[in-house]
């Protein structure tokens, strides 16, 4: 028996987004997508995971991370994304309802994925505020009182600070042995804060992280009761429904997340693991790839083609929940 798949559901009445989704453009009208449908990421870590192969944070600062809710970010590391997968994942993306439309059924992130893969804490205080507009002299006490850092006003632009300078500051000081415990609370708290504009709310300003994430980060112990997996998600979620226009050439948040997430879901793209994981050492599945990671930066899976919604149509088979 022969079966036809379109581009969409046989039945889409309640898709009131139907008509300017890029899965309609990516099958009739492939020409009008920018560089053949495949979006670009925003993301700024990697010199972050760089230097941290090199020079593994002590257990001094550590502690303070994992008081913060954010050890299993460092547990995860880091990886290449592909591009490709996540725009075949943005093609069945629908906004409508949030969820992926597979032709078996829909699926989609929800805050369990976030805190297995994440170790991110999904319940507790609600990750918001009040913005206010700070003074340049009010970022630059506020980011040394927090961090250790000096920054001039040339590292701050629209309520953002710079990350790339807030980097080459953390590789020119190394922590001593000897550290003292502001020393150690403040390395902890400059990581936290790339790790939030570099990795998990990576916006348009590629290199930059708001200013609004200071007050998160004041009292360490206060940020570990931030439920901030669910900010997470929904931030997620946004970026994935913006990125369904066609006019849209890329894509910010967790991409890391949702590369996890396929991997999990989706076993027929995901890499091979050849090593054996000690599961009582670790509460996150995403150390199955760390492990990968640790010899093999790219991992055996190749970047996949360009017609990627055709193979996710075809190929892919979901574990259930």
């Amino acid at each position: 028996m022969t079966q036809r798949f379109s581009s969409g559901l046989l039945v889409n009445d309640l898709l009131f987004l139907r008509n300017n989704h890029r899965a309609g453009y990516a099958f009739y009208q492939a020409e009008n997508l920018n560089d053949e449908g495949v979006l670009r990421l925003r993301r700024c870590d990697e010199k972050l995971w760089s230097y941290l192969r090199k020079n593994p944070l002590s257990e001094n600062v550590m502690r303070y991370i994992r008081e913060a809710g954010f050890e299993g970010i460092f547990q995860c590391e880091t990886w290449r994304v592909d591009n490709a997968l996540v725009s075949a994942l943005v093609e069945r993306w629908r906004p409508e309802t949030h969820t992926f439309h597979m032709p078996f059924e829909e699926v989609t992130i929800t805050l369990q994925d976030v805190a297995v893969l994440f170790g991110l804490r999904v319940e507790g205080t609600v990750l918001c505020g009040i913005e206010r507009k700070w003074s340049d002299d009010e970022i630059i006490t506020t980011f040394l009182e927090l961090t250790g850092i000096e920054i001039t006003s040339e590292e701050i632009s629209s309520q953002r600070i710079n990350m790339t300078f807030v980097m080459d500051a953390i590789e020119e000081t190394q922590l001593l042995d000897n550290a003292t415990e502001l020393q150690c609370t403040q390395r902890a708290r400059a990581i936290i804060l790339l790790i939030i504009g570099g990795t998990l709310f990576c916006e348009s300003a590629n290199n930059f992280v708001h200013v609004k994430f200071l007050n998160h980060i004041n009292d360490l112990n206060q940020c570990g009761q931030i439920s901030w997996g669910s900010a997470v998600l929904a931030v997620l979620y946004r970026n994935l429904c913006k990125a369904v226009d066609p006019k849209s050439i890329e894509i910010g948040g967790a991409m890391l997340l949702l590369q996890f997430w396929a991997w999990e879901r989706f076993p027929s793209i995901a890499p091979k693991t050849f090593y054996d994981i000690d599961w009582s050492k670790t509460l996150w599945f995403t150390m199955a790839w760390s492990a990968i990671a640790s010899s093999q930066p790219l991992a055996r899976c190749g970047r996949l083609p360009v017609n990627v919604s055709f193979f996710i149509r075809v190929s892919i088979f979901v574990v259930p929940v």
